[in-house]
């Protein structure tokens, strides 16, 4: 089984623009690239809504040991 890869986007990131990492890691690695919830009818700007939000999308997906790897805000929060 493959370690999985997290890709968490900017706040003006598309999910595409992880394409060329996918393309890269896709053989090596389980990539999960989750949008993160910043354009919700209630948008959440606070970094800890969005942590929470990464730790409950690890823990629903049975993720263990992930590599993080995040662009702009996405670094944040990884």
């Amino acid at each position: 089984m493959k370690q999985s890869m997290i890709l968490l986007h900017g706040l003006f990131g598309g999910l595409s623009n992880w394409d060329g990492v996918v393309t890269h890691f896709a053989s090596r690695y389980n990539i999960h690239i989750p949008p993160l919830p910043i354009y919700d009818h209630h948008l959440q700007d606070n970094l800890e809504y969005l942590v929470r939000f990464l730790e409950r999308y690890i823990e629903e997906t049975k993720l263990e040991k992930v590599v993080l790897v995040g662009n702009s805000l996405g670094g944040h929060i990884a």
